[in-house]
């Protein structure tokens, strides 16, 4: 039953992505963070990375994403970390970008 499951979400994932105007992939999977320039490449090839987060996210795993970046000889700019409280996903910050 589970691998039906599992089954059904790929296709459903497949179909999202088909329709998306922005996101060209999704990868849930644990510890992918440490092969984050794999999954980067799939879709950028080599262009420079660049690691936006906020401090928390930075902490929890950003800074293990830019080391895997580092291992794996891929281009990766500094890391962006906003360090406002109580930081939310909004336009206006991709504008400070």
């Amino acid at each position: 039953m589970a691998a039906k499951i599992r089954s059904e979400d790929d296709q459903l994932l497949e179909r999202a992505l088909q329709t998306a105007s922005h996101t060209r992939l999704v990868r849930v999977e644990h510890a992918l963070r440490h092969e984050a320039p794999i999954a980067f490449r799939e879709v950028f090839g080599r262009q420079p990375a660049m690691i936006v987060a906020d401090t928390n996210t930075f902490a929890a795993a950003g800074q293990d994403v830019f080391d895997s970046f580092r291992r794996a000889g891929h281009p990766c700019l500094q890391p962006h970390v906003f360090d406002e409280p109580n930081f939310h996903a909004e336009y206006k910050h991709i504008e400070r970008l």
